[in-house]
């Protein structure tokens, strides 16, 4: 076994890292809460308001923003979207965080 999988130690990454992956790029199976949407979608609005942006698109962008959040980081990845920051080079949640908020706010 050794000669065709490599060393048990790679063998051991390569299926760590491949769990990993498809964790964190499948869609969640859990979305949020009826309560966690609304909390979300409103304190978003709020913010969107503050910096005198229409009402309109206010409640698009916050639409948007969460139900992608719902539906892709979900209950699962909660806390990983709590501390995730929005950037291309970063860890896999933080990639995930950016590409969302890019695509919510054309």
């Amino acid at each position: 076994m050794e000669y065709i999988y490599g060393s048990n130690s790679k063998m051991k990454y390569l299926i760590k890292y491949l769990l990993y992956f498809v964790a964190c790029s499948a869609n969640a199976e859990v979305p949020w809460t009826s309560e966690i949407y609304n909390s979300y979608f409103n304190q978003c609005k709020s913010s969107m308001l503050q910096q005198k942006m229409t009402e309109q698109r206010s409640n698009g962008i916050c639409y948007c923003l969460s139900s992608a959040f719902s539906k892709e980081f979900g209950m699962e990845q909660y806390d990983y979207l709590r501390s995730a920051q929005p950037n291309p080079n970063g860890n896999i949640y933080d990639k995930k965080l950016y590409r969302i908020m890019t695509n919510c706010m054309k």
